[in-house]
This record gives C-alpha cells, structure tokens and sequence, in this order.
C-alpha cells in the first residue's frame, strides 16, 4: 500500500476522526488540527503567570490585561503567550445593560461595558420566555423577577428532598409555592426557605401521620418560641389547620402565663393588693393582654426597689432613684402613678425629663465635660462669671441645652436656698452646682446681652 493510501485511513490519536493531514505526530500516530493544541508543551502565560498548553498570542489592539503594556512587543504588536482565561478576561465582560458575559464592544459614558447589542443605536431587547417583561439584551433570558423565582424553585425542591415523609413534603412544597407566588417576596422566599426548613424537618420528628397534626397537638407539642422564630410557616400550618384565630388565643393564653409569672413574684408582699387592683383597673379600660403584662412587671419590679406599701403612699424621690437605674421604664410606670394619684388619691406625679437626677450614672456621663468646663473658669470669682461660662456649666452637669438655659427664666421658689430653672431643675443649697445656679439667676434677671450659644 502506498503512503498515501496508508495516510487517507489513518485516524486521530485523541479524537478518532478521519486525518489524512497530520498537523503533529505522536510517537508514530497522527493528531489531527483541533487536537494539537492538547498535545503542546506547557508554556507559562505573560499576564497570570500560570503553566497551560492552551496559550495564544494576542493582538495588543484586542487584549488589554491592565498591567501598563509591560510585556507588550511594540514592533510586532503582540504581548506574548496569553491562557485562555486571561484572553477572555481581557476581551469579555458582563454587559452594564443586560447583565450578561460577552464580547465587549463599547462602553458608557460611566465607562462600563456595553456588548454588541447593547451598545447599537437602538439597544437590543427581547420578551421575558416566562412572563413577557421587556428585558434588555439579545436572547431568551428571563427577566429579573423569572429568574428569581425559578431559582427559588430548585432551592426547594432541593431542599424537599431532606423531608421523608410525603405528607409533610406536600405541606413543604405548598408552602414553598405559597411564598414563591406572594407579591413582594420573591427576592427573600430563597432565605425564608433556608431557615423554615428545620421547623417542618421537627414536625416530621414529632408526627408519623398527617392525621394525628391537630391544632391542640401542634400547640403542646411545639413551644411559641418556634413558633415565633419561624412566623411565616407557622402561619402556614395554622391556616393548613382551618384555626387561623388560633393563634391570636395562644398569644393571649402565653401572656396570661408570663402574668401570673409576675402575680407569684408578688405574692406575699405588701404591696400585692396594689399590683392586683391596677391590674383590675387596666382590664376595665380594655388594655391588651400585652400591655398590662408588661405594665404590670414594671410595677412589680418598682414596688419591690420602693418597697411600696397599700398604705403608705410612696415618694418622688422613690421613683426618681428607680428611673435613674432604668430610664426605659418610664412610660410603662407612668400608668401606675397616674393610676395612685387618681384613683387611691396619692399626691406623687412622675419626674419631669430634665429633673436634675445627681446619681453615680450621670456623675460618670458628665465628669469630664464639667471638669473642662469647670478648669475654663479656675481661678475666678463666681461672680465675675459671663452667662455663657455658667450656662456651658449647668449644660454638662443638667443635661439641659445651652439654648434652652438662655430661652429660660428663673422661677421663684417657696423655699429658700433653692434655684429653680423654670420647674424641670432644683439645685439646693450646699450643692456644687449651687454658686453657679445664683449667678445664672442673676444674670437671666439682668438681661445684660445676649451671646452666641455656641461659645466656650
């Protein structure tokens, strides 16, 4: 047989195809053209530096790898041997408009990339294949809104597969959909999904049918605070439940529970009947379950510190030192002297907000503002104080602004060696502050002029 014979049969080492044209030859077999490159010596690329055979030598008009040109062969306009990832890295990007990876073409004004049909005259769009949105770009892609939600739809079913029995996979698949198609939560059904699939993996643990899933059951058997953490599968089950009131009466049954919680912490004190007989009175006012608990822990909690007793009125200065140690009570205790003023006719009224409050907590806040403010002015005579020197004083020490000290008059007080500071601050005689509160007094009553407030 001839060699051209011979060559016309032959057929490529790699691929098996027909190579009467051998473009290498591999101990005796022939390579055909598409397969060579397989067969190449490993060659280091230029710009990443990392061995591949599948190195090609790029145009510097076509490839920019970003490294100031430092391989660039400026006589035959090559920048040397280049991997296929970096070729592509410097040639295709993710369109700007329709957010897909192609050739770059153009870019915006924002200099971002732009592909060929989006950086035409008229940009290129087509319909949505799920839904018919208007999508930028060339192609079949789904819109932002499709995409999502088929994403979504392998994440469940995905997670699906965890659930062994199938009535509680039914319920799973149900849900998923349910959250799938909710207006608004497309873009967080994904999440949701992650984090409920624990609380029916436990209902699965907890029930071996799905007839033995009753409304009574699912209550004793699971406590609030899964049901809480997983609201929106909750919901689900309850209505899957035909009880979707239910839910309201658990609330209302748990915040019965926390309240007698706080009745047995009471129990025994003295001011037991008191804590019962406000409560009472909040249930006569239709306040919720919620509120007269919480209400009520707050009260108990200021009986106990005040050591409050039925008959014996407790003082102001008992709830000043109480809200000093938790200022966030104030609302919630706010009922309850308003409730022993009117109705057992005790004369107690809450502390104004700006009630001067000399305790270790503000002592802290404010040493080193009124330890500056007080260095500024060493060396000097009360008396010979400007108004804003006193004022940036008894701003740092009161909490007061400095706009609210100058717009403020001084009130004239029943008492002597008192300085009231238009009924929210009483400084009394021997205090620190006192020498700085009289000449406030003075020179508000003087008028002298006015200053900057944003003075020293």
């Amino acid at each position: 047989m001839c060699g051209k014979c011979t060559r016309a049969e032959r057929m490529c080492l790699r691929c098996g195809r027909l190579t009467p044209r051998a473009a290498k030859l591999v101990d005796g077999k022939a390579v055909c053209v598409g397969c060579i490159r397989h067969f190449q010596p490993e060659q280091i690329c230029d710009v990443c530096g990392r061995r591949s055979r599948f190195n090609s030598r790029v145009r510097l008009s076509e490839f920019d790898p970003g490294n100031d040109g430092a391989l660039t062969d400026s006589e035959a306009g090559y920048i040397g041997h280049v991997c296929e990832s970096c070729q592509r890295r410097g040639t295709h990007a993710t369109c700007a408009t329709c957010r897909k990876h192609r050739k770059v073409i153009a870019f915006d004004f924002q200099q971002r990339p732009l592909c060929e049909g989006c950086a035409a005259v008229e940009p290129a769009h087509h319909a949505c294949s799920q839904c018919g949105t208007d999508v930028s770009g060339r192609g079949q892609g789904l819109c932002e809104l499709c995409r999502g939600r088929k994403a979504t739809e392998r994440r469940a079913a995905l997670l699906a597969a965890s659930i062994e029995h199938l009535w509680c996979r039914e319920l799973w698949n149900d849900f998923a959909h349910q959250l799938i198609e909710s207006p608004g939560r497309v873009n967080k059904a994904a999440k949701v999904l992650m984090a409920s699939i624990d609380y029916f993996q436990s209902l699965e643990k907890l029930y071996e049918d799905r007839s033995l899933l009753t409304t009574a059951s699912f209550h004793e058997r699971v406590s609030s605070l899964e049901h809480r953490r997983h609201l929106l599968a909750y919901r689900f089950l309850l209505s899957r439940l035909g009880a979707c009131g239910v839910d309201n009466e658990r609330e209302k049954s748990n915040e019965k529970r926390r309240l007698h919680a706080v009745f047995a912490r009471a129990r025994g004190r003295p001011y037991a009947p008191l804590l019962e007989g406000y409560v009472n009175a909040l249930r006569a006012g239709h306040v919720s379950e919620r509120t007269i608990r919480l209400y009520a822990a707050v009260t108990q909690k200021f009986c106990e510190s005040a050591a409050v007793d039925t008959t014996v009125p407790c003082s102001s200065g008992a709830i000043a030192q109480y809200l000093a140690h938790s200022p966030g009570s104030a609302s919630s205790l706010s009922r309850f002297i308003c409730y022993c003023r009117d109705v057992l006719g005790w004369q107690i009224s809450m502390p104004s907000k700006a009630t001067l409050a000399f305790n270790d907590v503000t002592a802290q806040r404010s040493l080193i503002g009124l330890r500056n403010a007080l260095e500024a002015v060493a060396g000097r005579s009360v008396g010979d104080l400007r108004l804003v020197e006193v004022v940036r004083i008894i701003s740092v020490a009161t909490g007061l602004s400095k706009k609210y000290l100058l717009r403020s008059g001084a009130v004239d007080p029943l008492e002597k060696g008192v300085v009231l500071i238009s009924k929210v601050a009483r400084i009394e005689s021997g205090h620190l502050l006192y020498p700085y509160a009289v000449r406030w007094r003075e020179l508000i009553a003087k008028r002298e002029s006015f200053i900057d407030i944003s003075g020293p």
